[in-house]
């Protein structure tokens, strides 16, 4: 995380927050918190920050209908998320609506329970925690044993067991340019990497597109603010002083929409009449038994439920697909088919219930993918829905459904069927921020919101029912690339056993085309190390090479590791020590400093077992008692061992070499 963080002045910070800043009058009713000797834990710093002598009194003076403060660090609400194990943050803003206070007020049992006196309930305004609500996220540090990272005192860079900060001068209107500001300590990764899980826990319960957050050291502040490119974070200031920094931030938060404090606009809460038809879907004894299992996952009652809307639009030039790449029209057809439904066809939106994410990424910034099992309204249907950041690169991105549009005007078998897809609320409407105050070098590309929604809910790879299933599904599948790379010049760039679902039939499905390229688009050269596809399955090239082009050769090659990491898995094999030979093979590497252009990379390197394992013409490792998938093996294997004789060692790092 360090690496997407940026600092500023708490005054430049403050410039970027919207809103009018409060009047001499209103600050005079703002209460200056006191911490005297007596507050030695945060708990007491909590009653402090909670209660009328400090924050409290800025919602007050604010007259805030969307926001209230409340102390949730002893209770956890009844939301799928209250294990013991469970994070708890100590204090936060939530919001001020019926369905908030419903969840997080406490009920009569926890009362009776709680070790603390009503009156310290009341004065600490304590709650339950519920991360569905949370609004702005507040952590509260008083022991050094764990601090948030604090400003550099000397040259030498020595503050004891924090995190270092490198400040760099920073203006409202002038993004810093400075070095990193974060060197790694141990304790300083621990307040970085608590704090990161907090906002990654709002994230992905909610439908948010940034967030503010407050961060409590003492009478150190910090105000923050985070997307899906990193973090910005004042420099830390004193919040005990008359109208600090912080009142004057919470005042602005007090004052904002739900859109202004980050809120995905497209997500709305659904009416019950909206989730009637979904209860009554719910009942269709038709459905198959992984979907109805999916189903009651989802909509269990613990998640509230959201309408989405996707909003259909055509593509910006740069997006589209060029002229000169026409698709090639298999023997079979005399004209590409036409879309699934054509855009003309379509409603410009269409709407979609969702509760709990089916899959969700641990990553703070990035796509950060959320799949949903989705509710079609128009269509009165399941289906599957992907929301994830999609990176915006001039001539060089393009939105996911149109790759289905293209696959399927070929007729490319294997593939999920397109319901609609489109960026979050228009054309590049919902954009990361974050990136622009990073230092141009090594400076992430800016992110879209963006949304697609698939007719098929497939079940995953691992619940084939036997090996000539699975070896019947990849036969599939890498037919379907093979189709795709011919006819539609499209190659698919993550072949994994995550993208390798199994449909009705046994009928395999190679989703997730969002990295795709065409082929025409690949260099031929060295080139700028790249962070694609899933490391387990890259190719022995690809990892060993990383400066070398992708190709189509790369994808084949992935669907041989995935295949043999399911065997490996799934059957009985030869090899006293499983677990470090997957290690070794799968995901083992090393980091490398890399420089490309005049700019300095951090690569990850491997596939050195790969590699070894392709200089035998039979399969690194035996299965027991099944003589044709063995066979199938050793076939598989002396394929790779024909194609990797021809290629030297000592001429790639002649080319390639790092």
């Amino acid at each position: 995380m360090g690496g997407r963080l940026h600092q500023m002045h708490p005054e430049a910070f403050l410039h970027k927050v919207s809103g009018l800043e409060p009047t001499a009058t209103e600050c005079r009713s703002f209460v200056k918190p006191l911490i005297g000797k007596e507050v030695k834990s945060e708990r007491k710093l909590a009653v402090i920050f909670v209660c009328v002598k400090s924050m409290q009194s800025v919602l007050d003076t604010a007259q805030s209908k969307t926001l209230r403060v409340v102390d949730t660090a002893s209770h956890k609400a009844a939301d799928g998320y209250n294990k013991p194990a469970d994070t708890l943050n100590d204090v936060g803003f939530y919001l001020h609506t019926p369905i908030s206070r419903a969840a997080t007020d406490l009920i009569p049992e926890q009362g009776k329970r709680s070790k603390i006196p009503q009156s310290e309930r009341q004065a600490r305004n304590l709650e339950c925690q519920s991360w569905h609500w949370l609004a702005i996220p507040v952590e509260l540090r008083w022991e050094n044993t764990v601090r948030a990272p604090s400003a550099d005192v000397g040259s030498n860079g020595a503050s004891g067991e924090a995190a270092v900060l490198h400040l760099s001068a920073s203006t409202p209107a002038d993004p810093t340019e400075g070095e990193q500001f974060i060197r790694d300590t141990a304790q300083g990764a621990i307040a970085l990497g608590q704090f990161a899980e907090y906002q990654h826990n709002v994230f992905t319960h909610q439908h948010r597109c940034f967030l503010y957050a407050i961060y409590v050291r003492k009478r150190g502040a910090r105000m923050i603010y985070s997307d899906r490119t990193g973090t910005r974070m004042s420099e830390e200031f004193d919040w005990t002083d008359d109208n600090s920094f912080l009142h004057r931030f919470v005042w602005k938060l007090a004052h904002m929409s739900l859109e202004q404090l980050g809120y995905d606009p497209t997500a709305e809460l659904a009416t019950d009449s909206q989730c009637r038809p979904l209860e009554d879907a719910k009942g269709d004894n038709t459905l198959p038994p992984h979907v109805v299992k999916a189903v009651d996952n989802a909509f269990d009652g613990q998640y509230p439920i959201y309408k989405l809307r996707i909003t259909v639009s055509e593509p910006f030039p740069d997006e589209a697909f060029p002229a000169k790449d026409p698709v090639i029209l298999p023997p079979s057809m005399s004209e590409p088919l036409s879309p699934t439904t054509p855009l003309e066809q379509q409603a410009k939106e269409q709407n979609f219930l969702v509760a709990r994410p089916h899959f969700h990424t641990d990553a703070l910034v990035g796509r950060c993918t959320k799949c949903y099992i989705a509710y079609d309204i128009a269509g009165r249907r399941f289906c599957f829905l992907k929301d994830y950041w999609r990176p915006l690169v001039v001539n060089r991105s393009r939105p996911e459904h149109l790759v289905y549009n293209r696959l399927h005007s070929v007729g490319t078998p294997c593939i999920p069927t397109l319901v609609c897809g489109g960026d979050v609320d228009g054309p590049r409407k919902q954009v990361t921020q974050v990136q622009d105050y990073l230092p141009s070098k090594g400076r992430p590309v800016p992110l879209v919101h963006y949304r697609i929604a698939i007719a098929e809910i497939a079940r995953p790879l691992h619940t084939f029912s036997d090996f000539t299933e699975l070896a019947f599904v990849f036969a599939q599948v890498i037919g379907a690339h093979d189709h795709a790379v011919k006819y539609a010049g499209i190659l698919h760039r993550d072949i994994s056993v995550g993208n390798i679902m199994i449909g009705s039939g046994s009928r395999g499905l190679l989703i997730d085309w969002d990295l795709s390229r065409l082929v025409s688009e690949l260099g031929t050269g060295p080139m700028k190390p790249e962070r694609g596809g899933t490391w387990p399955f890259q190719s022995a090239l690809s990892q060993r090479w990383p400066r070398k082009p992708y190709c189509v050769s790369d994808d084949i090659e992935s669907f041989i590791h995935a295949f043999r990491y399911m065997v490996l898995k799934y059957h009985v094999v030869n090899i006293p020590d499983l677990h470090e030979f997957v290690v070794g093979y799968f995901e083992s590497f090393a980091t490398v400093r890399v420089v490309f252009d005049g700019q300095v990379w951090m690569v990850k390197r491997g596939g050195h077992s790969k590699w070894a394992g392709f200089q035998a013409p039979r399969s690194v490792f035996s299965v027991k008692q099944n003589p044709r998938l063995q066979e199938l093996l050793d076939d598989i294997a002396y394929g790779c061992y024909e194609s990797y004789a021809a290629i030297g060692a000592v001429q790639m790092d002649e080319v390639y070499g790092l």
